[in-house]
């Protein structure tokens, strides 16, 4: 149909699409820009926080000093950004942990409503779950069971991993049901986690045993028995 058109319609035609075609290139470019934009602001304020943060923290570590030395310089909205803070001294830091503890005590409940009402995605709700691991107390034991429920397996794994390393064999039985859905995303990390909790879970993994049926639960309690 085109090639029976004036010239004149076929020049405005590819202007058209020319014009177009430009334009959601500027889009782009701009949506670009501001992505940009945003994550330099993002990370001139976490150099511009851990500049604050960290003398604090260094001194409260090394001298003792009460919490509230730190908390002052921490703003009401920086909260979850301290406790990310303090999630990476404690990587580096573990024998800290029990004093980073208690100065990440009152920034945690936002974290723990992530994880109650799923409101966060997949990523952040592990974040939140490496974060009670590390920075949680005995009072968040809880909050890394009920995430055993999560309908993320990458949360849930790491909250078997974050129950095994607190209390050993206790927790076994929370996370023994979760096996099936546990071996399909990570089985040898899965098998290597039991088999650290020592041979106090032995009885309760032989009774799993014997009353499940799935393969994937068969092949694990299996490899953990022979191992322990």
């Amino acid at each position: 149909m085109i090639k029976d058109m004036p010239d004149i319609s076929l020049w405005i035609i590819l202007g058209l699409l020319n014009g177009g075609l430009l334009l959601a290139a500027a889009l782009l470019t701009r949506q670009t820009l501001r992505h940009h934009e945003h994550n330099t602001q993002k990370s001139n304020l976490w150099d511009h926080l851990e500049h604050l943060w960290a003398p604090a923290v260094a001194t409260y570590l090394q001298t003792g000093q009460e919490p509230a030395s730190v908390w002052k310089h921490v703003n009401a909205n920086q909260g979850l950004y301290f406790v990310d803070y303090l999630l990476k001294v404690a990587v580096h830091k573990p024998q800290s942990r029990q004093a980073l503890q208690e100065l990440a005590a009152p920034y945690l409940p936002p974290l723990l409503g992530r994880l109650s009402t799923h409101s966060a995605d997949n990523e952040q709700r592990a974040r939140a779950v490496q974060t009670l691991d590390l920075l949680g107390s005995t009072h968040d034991i809880q909050a890394l069971v009920d995430a055993l429920q999560d309908p993320s397996p990458q949360v849930v794994l790491l909250a078997a991993h974050a129950l095994s390393r607190h209390d050993q064999s206790t927790y076994v039985v929370e996370i023994l049901p979760q096996i099936t859905r546990l071996a399909r995303w990570n089985l040898p990390f899965l098998v290597r986690l039991l088999v650290k909790m020592g041979p106090d879970i032995l009885e309760a993994v032989r009774q799993h045993l014997q009353h499940s049926t799935a393969p994937e639960d068969q092949v694990v309690c299996l490899q953990v028995l022979a191992r322990l």
